[in-house]
């Protein structure tokens, strides 16, 4: 019974996360699929579309929301709707929860938030995503010139803390953000091994 058990743990373990990944691919193309294909029956004759024709639209959609981001002309009305968005009540804490995750995973971001890092206190090893390199802005009691921020992830989902480390206590470690976030959120027994160089340096921008 024992060995049963165990063999249909291993394949729920196999299963659900590319049940939950292709659930999700799905679900998001049909909603890009219902979500401009209406927009575009509105505007145009019904024998115009054709099924698939939102969800074809919807890479050049983002791309243009891209440029327009990147652009004065449109840049202002798009941080007003953002500034409605984060000032009308719970409508904001999800907004801002949304807006944060993305810019955090965003292939964007500084490539300081691409850093594994390790270090230790007290004799025990933390490890770490370097998320700040200059504290030099912020206020009186956290100010400094040799830290970095460093978010350190919890185990099975369960938050995480930011701690501010010198940045000679840091150690760099042979690890994707990716690994390191596998590694953490479970507990260490999930670890598959895609690699960066193992000697690259701690750096501050």
């Amino acid at each position: 019974m024992q060995h049963v058990l165990s063999m249909i743990l291993r394949g729920l373990v196999t299963v659900v996360p590319v049940a939950a990944t292709v659930y999700l691919v799905l679900w998001l193309a049909i909603s890009a699929e219902w979500l401009v294909g209406l927009a575009f029956k509105a505007l145009l004759p019904d024998d115009w579309y054709l099924p698939g024709m939102g969800l074809a639209l919807t890479l050049p959609l983002l791309y243009g929301v891209g440029w327009a981001v990147d652009h004065w002309l449109l840049r202002g009305t798009i941080q007003a709707a953002e500034a409605v968005l984060a000032r009308t009540p719970l409508v904001n804490k999800v907004f801002h929860a949304i807006q944060d995750l993305i810019t955090y995973f965003s292939r964007d971001r500084n490539r300081n938030f691409d850093q594994v890092v390790s270090f230790e206190i007290a004799g025990i090893t933390l490890l770490g995503l370097v998320t700040r390199d200059d504290l030099s802005d912020l206020p009186q009691g956290l100010r400094s010139t040799d830290h970095m921020a460093v978010y350190v992830p919890g185990s099975y989902q369960i938050g995480g803390f930011t701690v501010n480390v010198p940045q000679h206590r840091l150690t760099a470690v042979d690890m994707t953000v990716e690994d390191a976030l596998r590694y953490a959120v479970t507990g260490a027994m999930s670890y598959q091994s895609r690699g960066i160089d193992p000697t690259q340096n701690v750096t501050s921008s």
